[in-house]
């Protein structure tokens, strides 16, 4: 199983070019292609049940000169939901990173540019998302690392509408370590804004800004088993919502390799939110936050490798995104096979 970070330095080509004598470049590439069934809800954009054909393609190139280092990386995903339901949907990302390693004093930027693009029936739908951020590590405290996050995020989307959303955000965590597991603890705090304009007979135009701030936790635990866990519960305040209005966000990654070639692994990515409104009425549906990363995942997948670099696997779960327009659902169960290779 490979697990790769997206991430963009636009100067990264340019120094490899003059610098080719003394740093160390390695490429790496993956192509998975997976086809089986998908079960649908019966709601939201894919309506009935049909087969699933997806590829998930990604190039990356990383090099590293003494204690600097950078990388770049390229992924698409199309993805095609069967005929009947005639649904497309494609997620391009291209990111990198530039950092330092110093002894006490870890930093590095980050940038990511990514393009979700969903047609169908009565549905051209379109997300632009642009992410900025600085990162920073100190080990300044025995046993109690320091990470800090500052970040600016703008999404736009698309349809018989556009909605922006502009949000700067700061995640600060401590870390401590026992035995094979770590434990990290800290807050998150966003201010967001939001602008919305809609055309045609229903024309409208409004705004929207406030707060998301509070408490999270992570876990780490890596020796016999694979596991990450991360919970966020985030106050949301805004013109538009009372108290009390929260957000809560879960990431659960758990695995185990059963022999050298065989390996199981289960994600749950869970969002969800509970907002109080001031004035329930449809106007303002569409001021509403909507948070940068919408979905939620459950699966489970066994993979077997067949060489170094190649593997087969048997995945399934549940899946679900929610849209701005209308409140709109992408949702399914499916069962996939499919066959991985790369480096």
């Amino acid at each position: 199983m490979r697990v790769n970070s997206v991430i963009l330095f636009p100067g990264a080509v340019l120094f490899t070019l003059f610098s080719a004598s003394i740093i160390y470049p390695q490429i790496s590439w993956g192509i998975n292609t997976e086809t089986g069934y998908n079960f649908a809800s019966g709601s939201g954009i894919v309506t009935k049940s049909d087969f699933l054909l997806g590829l998930d393609g990604e190039l990356e190139y990383n090099f590293e000169k003494e204690n600097r280092g950078a990388s770049f990386l390229i992924r698409a995903k199309p993805e095609l939901y069967g005929l009947r339901n005639n649904v497309f949907s494609a997620k391009l990302k291209a990111g990198g990173s530039y950092y330092q390693k110093k002894e006490n004093f870890n930093w590095g930027i980050k940038l990511t540019r990514q393009h979700n693009i969903y047609k169908g029936n009565n549905l051209n739908l379109n997300y632009n998302i642009f992410l900025l951020n600085a990162e920073a590590s100190c080990f300044f405290i025995d046993n109690t690392p320091f990470t800090l996050d500052l970040g600016y995020a703008y999404q736009t989307t698309k349809d018989r509408f556009e909605q922006n959303l502009d949000l700067l955000f700061l995640d600060a965590k401590f870390f401590t370590r026992l035995d094979y597991l770590k434990i990290g603890y800290g807050v998150y705090i966003e201010r967001f804004k939001i602008l919305y304009e809609q055309w045609g007979q229903f024309a409208f135009k409004d705004s929207n800004a406030g707060w998301r701030i509070g408490p999270q936790i992570s876990l780490i635990y890596l020796r016999n088993w694979i596991f990450r866990a991360e919970y966020r519960f985030l106050i949301h305040d805004s013109p538009v919502t009372k108290f009390p209005s929260y957000d809560q966000w879960i990431r659960l990654l758990a695995g185990k390799f059963i022999f050298n070639d065989l390996s199981f692994f289960i994600l749950v990515d869970f969002y969800s939110r509970d907002y109080n409104l001031i004035n329930d009425t449809s106007d303002i549906q569409p001021l509403i936050y909507f948070p940068i990363d919408q979905e939620n995942n459950f699966y489970f997948k066994v993979e077997y490798d067949l060489s170094d670099t190649c593997s087969v696997y048997i995945r399934t779960g549940y899946f679900t995104e929610r849209f701005v327009v209308n409140d709109l659902s992408f949702s399914g169960w499916n069962v996939l096979m499919g066959v991985g290779v790369g480096n």
